[in-house]
């Protein structure tokens, strides 16, 4: 019988998280820089302008990263909780 914890991470999926939390991200910054690339003619203001975006591309997968990471660690200690494989004490 599978564990509390191997039942959330299961139903998680952290995998398909990260899947669609990129495609999200990747969907908003693409059309930002279609955006720039369509309205911006000028390319010393260009160029900065679509490195800010890649680089707000990096900063939110790396959010969401983080956050993919507190989920599953707050999961695995909920579900050692009520399985009580947790030591009490100290």
């Amino acid at each position: 019988m599978p564990s509390g914890y191997q039942f959330f991470k299961n139903s998680l999926n952290r995998r398909n998280y990260m899947f669609y939390a990129n495609m999200a991200i990747d969907s908003i910054q693409d059309a930002k820089i279609t955006f720039l690339k369509q309205t911006v003619q000028e390319e010393s203001l260009k160029k900065p302008l679509i490195d800010f975006v890649e680089a707000q591309r990096v900063f939110t997968k790396q959010i969401a990263k983080s956050v993919g990471d507190v989920i599953t660690l707050t999961t695995q200690t909920l579900a050692n909780a009520i399985s009580g494989t947790i030591k009490k004490g100290g």
